[in-house]
């Protein structure tokens, strides 16, 4: 299961939600640092299908144009999730970090109801592999 901290504590990811309108920029209110642990078969079970759409996205823009965004996933042939957990693991990390940030963040928690939130996370600083899953790292503010 999902495991969230905030600043060192346990948060529960059912208060989560992610701050879309000005992602990354000063909330001008205190900031916390969080931290959210992401098992692959947590990927699997809700992020195949936002994964599958922006890989096909990334295919049609190859074709499309001369040169492309991330080569790496056209020299890999556009690998499924399943692919990219197996065998192509620091790459995954660099694009849920780069490209998929709202993709993951709305397929992990977007349908958290809004009497529940507590916590909006503003920014995911970094991601990393975690051998059986993924550990997302940034900073968030408390609402209310």
């Amino acid at each position: 299961m999902m495991r969230c901290d905030v600043d060192n504590e346990q948060f529960d990811p059912g208060h989560l939600i992610y701050r879309d309108q000005g992602y990354g920029a000063d909330p001008e209110r205190p900031l916390s640092q969080f931290s959210l642990v992401v098992t692959d078969d947590e990927l699997l079970s809700t992020f195949l299908e936002p994964f599958s759409v922006f890989m096909s996205q990334c295919k049609e823009d190859d074709e499309s144009f001369s040169e492309s965004d991330i080569p790496e996933l056209k020299t890999l042939g556009y690998p499924s999730l399943e692919g990219m957990l197996s065998s192509h693991r620091r790459l995954l990390a660099g694009l849920l970090k780069d490209f998929l940030y709202f993709q993951l963040l709305d397929a992990l928690i977007g349908k958290n109801p809004r009497s529940g939130w507590r916590f909006a996370i503003n920014e995911i600083a970094e991601v990393s592999d975690e051998e059986m899953g993924y550990l997302l790292q940034g900073k968030g503010y408390f609402i209310g």
